[in-house]
């Protein structure tokens, strides 16, 4: 069995290959101020990937940090090497075991077959995608998000599994494990005309206390989609039944996406169902119990010493239940009259 260096030499030579058979353009962002470049080969990754980080800031000249190599075997012809690796060494969502240390961090996605790889010493990365027709809507929404998670931990940036709403005068942090109402409560914020730094994963700068946006995507599931018909259209619709629906924000609603966010407050969202929506003050533990689950499980070995940093935080700022009643229509009403109280207000001139 080669070890994870070998594997991942191999790796960036065989999307040598893919870019000698079928270059393609590169992409330069800059993620809480660090520039990343993304160099695509094929045709079929960077239509999927450049609407994504559409409203991130571009980057002067210089230097990437971060390099990451993205190809297709369906429309470049080169595939990875056979995997060396068995079934037994893939591990919870699809990490694989033997080749995760202190240096590299390898994940499998299962569905798509998409491999991604991250030599965390060498600011490099590499993903390969047999077909990018099949990768599912949380890596269209989200891509690459375990490299990015890896990455900006040891720069002491967790990617927190949330999403943040309001202004540059301030916003708040929307936690909660899937289906408690994030997504809607983005959404109606963001069809008010606030602003939002993403809708399901962010940056976290805890000394800030600040967000940084990654993804330019919100997702829905398909019975709640129709409340937004002018951010979740029809004509757009990709999902399977199975699927969440993928609103492009940073195309849909450009203004809407910001960057960075400051945090005043931390809202955890529960789905009622009737009656008005309100809020309620809840417990610093009882935040970060909506927080901390499903972004260190997501974060994998990335997320070693990021509980005590999120306890910080959920103690700093003050938390609230945010109890969803019948009417989406309240949700921004009742979130900016939060930032009323904690920012004098956030809303951005133009947002709409």
């Amino acid at each position: 069995m080669p070890s994870p260096n070998e594997f991942f030499v191999a790796a960036r030579a065989r999307f040598a290959a893919a870019a000698a058979n079928a270059p393609d353009a590169a992409i330069d962002v800059l993620m809480a101020g660090h520039h990343v470049r993304l160099n695509f080969a094929g045709t079929a990754m960077r239509p999927l990937l450049e609407p994504v980080f559409r409203h991130l800031p571009h980057p002067g000249t210089g230097a990437a940090a971060l390099t990451i190599d993205l190809w297709d075997a369906r429309t470049t012809g080169v595939d990875l090497l056979p995997p060396s690796w068995g079934s037994a060494d893939i591990g919870a969502r699809g990490f694989v075991r033997s080749f995760c240390d202190e240096r590299f961090t390898t994940r499998l996605e299962m569905e798509s077959g998409a491999l991604s790889m991250i030599d965390g010493h060498g600011g490099a990365a590499f993903q390969c995608t047999p077909d990018a027709a099949r990768l599912p809507h949380w890596e269209r929404a989200h891509p690459l998000s375990t490299v990015l998670g890896r990455w900006f931990r040891p720069l002491d940036l967790p990617m927190v599994h949330a999403a943040a709403i309001g202004g540059p005068g301030g916003a708040v942090l929307l936690v909660g494990r899937g289906g408690t109402g994030k997504s809607t409560c983005t959404l109606a914020c963001v069809e008010a005309g606030l602003q939002t730094a993403g809708d399901d994963y962010l940056l976290l700068d805890a000394a800030g206390p600040t967000v940084h946006s990654l993804f330019g995507s919100a997702t829905l599931h398909a019975e709640h989609r129709r409340r937004f018909p002018g951010l979740m259209p029809d004509a757009e619709a990709r999902a399977t039944a199975d699927e969440k629906f993928v609103s492009l924000l940073s195309v849909r609603r450009p203004t809407a996406m910001i960057a960075a966010l400051p945090l005043v407050a931390i809202l955890a969202p529960r789905v009622v169902g009737h009656g008005p929506c309100r809020l309620r003050p809840i417990s610093p533990a009882a935040a970060l119990l909506a927080l901390a689950p499903s972004t260190l499980l997501q974060l994998g070995r990335a997320g070693d010493g990021v509980l005590a940093q999120l306890a910080a935080l959920c103690r700093r700022l003050p938390c609230h239940a945010l109890e969803l009643g019948a009417d989406v229509a309240e949700i921004p009403v009742v979130v900016e009259a939060l930032l009323g109280r904690y920012a004098g207000g956030a809303r951005q001139a133009g947002a709409r």
